[in-house]
């Protein structure tokens, strides 16, 4: 948990929600989620795509996961969260706020633009 969050609450929280649920199955359920998203790499979404990355996010996967999305989604470059780890609502609420917010404002922006 310690790799997930820079934050010692949520490397709390994060510990004790693995240990109630038991590791595989946290983690199993988490690659359940994603895997069929980055498992095909002729997959393209059809919608605005943030692809966002703690700066201190440490896990293999979801630096791959991101390289993919950069790959088929060059528009969507990633976003890095100073001073987050895996956890970037948890460990930079108010950036991770900000950057959503301007992320939906560009999104619709668009959506007017192309409809237009």
């Amino acid at each position: 948990p310690a790799h997930l969050s820079v934050r010692p609450e949520v490397q709390k929280y994060t510990a004790d929600l693995m240990r109630r649920s038991g590791q595989e199955n946290f983690a199993a359920a988490l690659i359940a989620q994603w895997e069929p998203l980055v498992s095909s790499i002729d997959y393209r979404p059809n919608k605005p795509l943030l692809v966002a990355l703690g700066a201190y996010d440490h896990s293999g996967w979801t630096k791959r996961t991101a390289f993919h999305w950069n790959q088929c989604c060059p528009d969507s470059p990633p976003i890095f969260v100073p001073g987050a780890g895996h956890a970037i609502p948890q460990d930079n609420p108010s950036y991770t706020g900000k950057m959503l917010l301007n992320f939906i404002n560009r999104s619709v922006r668009a959506q007017r633009y192309e409809t237009a």
